[in-house]
């Protein structure tokens, strides 16, 4: 198992859960309902993943950022599900893993207040999983956002990290994919003259 991109540390209870984690992620400010998606990854790759518009209008990226929390806490709760029927259950909180930081501070308070009464229901849903020990939420840096790719265009670069964290599989560097996309290219070119 390698510690979730954006960690320092396995979270606890990492290994003994075999690496069941998520991400999540929202864009704002381009459309009513942002764009939004979260991936579910047990053994370091993506056992589901969603991307869709959110359902509700948001009007700040803390509340678009929780709003998908939420779905990615429902996720995560059905996954914890299916693997204690399958005889494999997840031990402890699953770590969930955010990239914004008001909303991060929003769902680690308890009881609400003038900035979420008006979206209390998303946020409900993930206070009780904190409560309950199901979720745990990290903040991480959006450098190391894998679920980036199911809210926005991407460059290629963050588009080839976000394959490759998904999949789990080991990324060349950017400068080799270049070096051999055009060693490739003028293979051919030399081949028709």
């Amino acid at each position: 198992l390698k510690t979730p991109p954006g960690m320092s540390d396995m979270p606890e209870y990492f290994e003994e859960s075999a690496g069941y984690y998520a991400t999540h992620d929202s864009s704002w400010g381009k459309r009513p309902r942002p764009q939004a998606g979260h991936a579910v990854f047990r053994a370091n790759a993506a056992v589901y993943w969603r991307s869709s518009a959110l359902k509700v209008v948001t009007d700040s990226t803390a509340h678009a950022e929780t709003a998908e929390a939420s779905l990615a806490t429902k996720s995560v709760a059905f996954g914890r599900m299916l693997s204690e029927d399958a005889g494999r259950p997840v031990m402890g909180p699953t770590a969930i893993l955010g990239d914004n930081s008001a909303s991060y501070q929003l769902i680690q308070k308890a009881g609400s207040s003038q900035l979420t009464r008006y979206f209390e229901r998303a946020t409900t849903l993930v206070k009780y999983a904190i409560m309950e020990l199901i979720v745990k939420p990290f903040l991480i840096s959006t450098k190391w956002m894998s679920a980036d790719i199911f809210t926005k265009a991407v460059d290629e670069e963050i588009f080839h990290f976000c394959k490759h964290i998904l999949h789990n599989t080991e990324p060349e560097s950017y400068a080799t994919r270049k070096v051999r996309r055009l060693t490739t290219a003028l293979a051919k070119v030399a081949g028709r003259m």
